[in-house]
């Protein structure tokens, strides 16, 4: 009995070890990821802006939409981010108004890497919107989404559409959100980004597949 205890202690503890190391691998992992999203973003904020001040005011927005995510990923190591319940937080942040706003789509499960992407997205649009366009006056905005099957796979299709009173200049230069909408989310997600800037307001689409590849960090049954 003693030679059959210590056998499954010894075992029992290999296992934990074995467990340990796979925590330690994920999250340096993340970690990793997490430093080259900053760099990425410090450097493609970087040209957008002419002060000093208002790239860090910037920046610092853009962090701590990027802290979001992460809080709500370590709620739950290696859970999947619910995409209505990151647009809803994001518009909440916003201070946007439910009369301002209409959120629909079915329930879809982010990747944690998605995630980050789809929340700066978000963030970006809103900051603007709230700047130039329907959350700073009296206009309204319809953010949706579909599925669809595309080569077997399961690709979300968003669009965020701003109808605002007519803008009285169009900006000169490609800001961040646009950056990162037509740039990196194709590159990062390996789907698509269309941003269309008319008189009363933007148009913008994004359309990527769903990752399911789960995350070690998830917890055992």
């Amino acid at each position: 009995v003693r030679m059959l205890g210590a056998m499954v202690d010894t075992t029992q503890r290999r296992r934990e070890e074995e467990w340990q190391k796979l925590l330690v691998a994920e999250l340096q992992h993340r970690v990793r990821n997490l430093i080259g999203m900053v760099r990425s973003v410090a450097r493609l904020s970087a040209p957008s802006h002419r002060h000093v001040d208002d790239y860090v005011d910037h920046l610092i927005g853009r962090l701590q939409a990027m802290g979001r995510t992460q809080s709500t990923l370590t709620r739950s190591p290696g859970r999947s981010v619910d995409l209505s319940e990151l647009v809803s937080e994001e518009l909440l942040v916003h201070a946007a108004q439910p009369h301002q706003y209409h959120v629909d789509g079915p329930a879809v499960a982010l990747s944690p890497h998605a995630a980050e992407i789809v929340t700066l997205a978000i963030h970006e649009l809103a900051t603007n919107s709230i700047k130039y366009g329907a959350l700073g006056d009296t206009g309204y905005i319809r953010i949706g989404w579909t599925t669809s099957q595309i080569d077997g796979k399961c690709w979300v299709s968003l669009r965020w559409q701003e109808t605002a009173p007519p803008r009285k200049s169009k900006p000169t230069r490609k800001g961040f959100g646009r950056r990162l909408i037509e740039e990196r989310v194709p590159y990062e997600l390996e789907g698509k980004g269309s941003f269309e800037l008319h008189d009363t307001g933007v148009l913008v689409q994004l359309e990527f597949p769903l990752s399911d590849a789960g995350s070690i960090l998830e917890t055992r049954s």
